[in-house]
């Protein structure tokens, strides 16, 4: 979502302070309460989200992030979101209390190599961004009804994973039918680097980023993970206007929450310790994990999408309890029960 400053550049830090979960626990009719979920939207209605395995009744949830309204009507399939509420692990359904969608990257489209061929990758405000046949499209701009037919300079915003190249790996492309202009807001995620205090710059991917430092409550450093709101500043400078740190598992997490994350495994495979990456976050296998749907230490491969349950200890690392491969007999999303998924595909792009 773009804020218009005018001439104006406000510089500040938010940090978390929303309370959204305690600590998780199980219940006697094996209901797990205050858990959270981080995945893919797999099908949604207006009072329902399908996240990894789970269907979450939404219907008095809150919805808070990269939407305007406040709604469920601006969720949709492919999205990652993270859904707090209490989840039936015999069922698999839940009663979402909290959705939260925090898009990778909102800016202009830099090139598009997207030419039929999967998967293929376009440059987003310096970010390089992998599509597959498993990237859910969604057009505003009548006509342009695949990937490869985005064209430069054109404003998307991206959902998905980041890999272990440091590329994201979309799981959702929406083309906005709005036009690049100067003083609207734009949206990075992504590792710090090559920081200069002195000059004010930092990267993000290969995007160069201006900063004033005397400006911010926010110590930056190499190397941390952060999300930066950004404008153009009229004269081909990309100013941050806000700065967040970054929480891969959603606001106010903390010792003891209970997490169940879909994504991709970004590491060669598990390490001698027991470790291994998922959306680009490390975590480790607890001594006694179990293994669901056939799966066994040797399927957590780079490039595999698996789902994972378990916990935060002290030092905030999940450690994993139990783990599976995604389940295929999930709705894939075409049935979203939005009435305004103009121009999505699936696979895409549709040449």
């Amino acid at each position: 979502m773009r804020k218009h400053y005018g001439n104006y550049l406000p510089l500040f830090v938010v940090l978390p302070v929303i309370g959204l979960v305690g600590c998780g626990g199980s219940s006697s009719d094996g209901t797990t309460a205050g858990s959270r979920t981080v995945g893919v939207v797999k099908a949604v209605t207006p009072t329902s989200v399908t996240v990894g395995s789970v269907t979450f009744d939404t219907s008095s949830a809150s919805v808070s992030g990269d939407v305007s309204s406040g709604s469920m009507s601006e969720i949709d399939p492919g999205m990652v979101v993270v859904v707090d509420g209490s989840v039936d692990d015999a069922t698999n359904q839940g009663v979402a209390s909290h959705v939260d969608y925090d898009s990778e990257v909102e800016g202009e489209v830099i090139s598009n190599d997207c030419a039929g061929t999967l998967p293929c990758s376009m440059d987003v405000m310096g970010q390089t961004i992998q599509v597959t046949d498993t990237t859910r499209f969604k057009s505003e701009i009548p006509g342009v009804d695949s990937v490869d037919l985005i064209m430069p300079g054109a404003y998307v915003e991206v959902s998905g994973y980041s890999d272990d190249n440091g590329a994201i790996v979309a799981t959702y492309i929406k083309l906005e039918d709005d036009h690049m202009e100067a003083h609207y807001e734009m949206e990075v995620e992504g590792m710090v680097t090559n920081l200069d205090i002195a000059a004010g710059t930092f990267e993000i991917g290969g995007q160069l980023i201006h900063f004033d430092a005397n400006s911010i409550n926010l110590t930056l450093e190499e190397g941390m993970k952060i999300e930066c709101h950004l404008v153009d500043d009229g004269m081909g400078n990309m100013v941050a206007v806000e700065i967040e740190l970054e929480d891969e598992y959603g606001d106010d997490s903390s010792e003891g929450d209970e997490l169940e994350i879909e994504g991709m495994v970004t590491s060669e495979g598990v390490a001698a310790d027991g470790t291994f990456a998922i959306n680009g976050q490390t975590v480790k296998l607890a001594d006694n994990v179990k293994y669901e749907a056939g799966m066994t230490q040797d399927s957590i491969v780079n490039g595999a999408i698996i789902e994972i349950e378990g916990y935060l200890d002290e030092n905030g690392m999940l450690i994993v309890t139990e783990a599976g491969t995604e389940d295929d007999g999930a709705d894939d999303g075409n049935g979203s029960g939005s009435s305004d998924n103009v121009g999505e595909t699936m696979p895409a792009p549709v040449v």
